[in-house]
């Protein structure tokens, strides 16, 4: 038995700012969960990251955030380790009288989670690595030095087998998508993974309907955005702005192409602005507004699984959204799925965003089954109940104070 109701959440990326999909969707969780329990919460990051973050962490109502710089070595990008952050949560587990239920998110910050907390932990996927690192490699294998540098001195199965070893370890296992919960049951039946899908409502719901332009749009608003330390989304700006921009231009030679997002470095920026009809806008600090502005938004995606927040933003926004099809679309709600583009060749891509530019009446019919199809967007207090559930099945039962 444990003496407390406190829960260690760790992560691989800083809370702050809450920017991107995997902070997003761990702010959402956190705050959540602290209404409940205790929570520290410990993040273990590249070094550049503690020091580029450091005066812009979160505050936790109920907990305590701490910050370590992964200490991993060689050449392999899908691990962490830190002798600090482990020394930590070994003390910080004493002093609570036990953790009753730990959470991690990726299996590769759990070197870093001491082993008796191992049967009390749930692992959440945020998605199904070895696929990643697979799809990367064919990228790289197709066309040398795409991929946008995802996993490289990592196999895919290297990875596969490190999901095996962390994935039968651990109390439970989460995966976030239909496909993700059905590829981690029929490697491992035994695992059992649970399906837990994001919320979609971390943007405040548009006031009103979106304000129709009924005719051909000849200088359409396209926007794409992304922490560029992802490699998937290097990958994705690369292979939009060498290879469907200038498709779409051919034909919309006014097009603009909004590309915003953190961490560019001057090569990505050079370029980004070296391309025609290409805008770079930098950080977004209303996102809400530069999505009800934009007439598209644009998920080019070829490295990818699980959820990908940009798209739940833009659909709960109202937006029109031209997506591949990568990592599978089943979990996409079917109420908004069909108001979307999806395409995953360049011409097929540009093709759908000049459609959808020239034909006003499909517009209007697409942005009303994304309106009357979102009541049915998960949310996130749906999503932390299903994990609430998750958690206590595998937390150690309370015993009294001092026991």
């Amino acid at each position: 038995m444990v003496s407390s109701r406190r829960m260690l959440f760790v992560i691989n990326d800083v809370l702050g700012p809450i920017i991107g999909g995997g902070r997003q969707r761990c702010w959402e969780i956190i705050r959540r969960a602290c209404q409940k329990w205790e929570v520290d919460v410990v993040v273990v990051a590249p070094p550049e990251d503690v020091i580029r973050y450091q005066g812009e962490l979160v505050d936790l109502p109920n907990g305590r955030l701490l910050v370590f710089p992964d200490e991993s070595t060689g050449s392999v990008d899908l691990t962490r380790s830190s002798r600090e952050a482990r020394a930590a949560i070994e003390r910080m587990d004493r002093e609570a009288g036990g953790y009753a239920v730990v959470h991690v998110e990726t299996f590769y910050v759990l070197p870093v989670v001491p082993e008796h907390l191992l049967s009390r932990t749930v692992l959440a996927e945020q998605n199904i690595e070895s696929v990643l690192v697979g799809q990367a490699e064919g990228l790289r294998s197709a066309k040398p030095g795409s991929g946008g540098g995802h996993a490289e001195g990592a196999t895919s199965p290297q990875v596969r087998r490190a999901e095996e070893y962390w994935w039968r370890r651990v109390g439970g296992v989460v995966a976030l998508c239909p496909e993700d919960h059905r590829h981690i049951a029929q490697r491992f039946p035994d695992v059992s993974p649970v399906l837990v899908p994001n919320g979609w409502d971390h943007l405040e719901t548009p006031a009103s309907s979106r304000n129709h332009r009924d005719v051909p749009l000849t200088a359409p608003r396209l926007l794409f955005y992304g922490d560029y330390d992802y490699p998937p989304n290097r990958d994705a700006v690369a292979w939009l702005t060498e290879e469907v921009v200038p498709l779409v231009l051919a034909e919309l030679p006014d097009a603009r192409f909004r590309i915003g997002g953190i961490n560019a470095d001057a090569e990505l920026l050079d370029a980004l602005t070296s391309h025609t009809g290409v805008e770079w806008v930098g950080y977004i600090d209303d996102l809400p507004g530069e999505l009800d502005r934009a007439d598209m938004m644009l998920c080019p995606i070829r490295i990818g699984g699980g959820v990908r927040v940009k798209v739940t933003e833009a659909i709960h926004r109202g937006c029109l959204m031209v997506s591949t099809r990568v990592g599978g679309v089943e979990w996409i709600p079917e109420s908004v799925r069909g108001g979307m583009s999806f395409a995953d060749s360049p011409t097929e891509f540009a093709k759908e965003i000049i459609h959808l530019a020239g034909d006003p009446q499909e517009r209007r019919l697409r942005h009303h089954m994304l309106e009357q199809g979102r009541a049915a967007l998960p949310t996130w207090d749906g999503t932390v109940s299903k994990l609430m559930d998750v958690w206590e099945s595998v937390a150690a039962p309370a015993g009294p104070p001092g026991e």
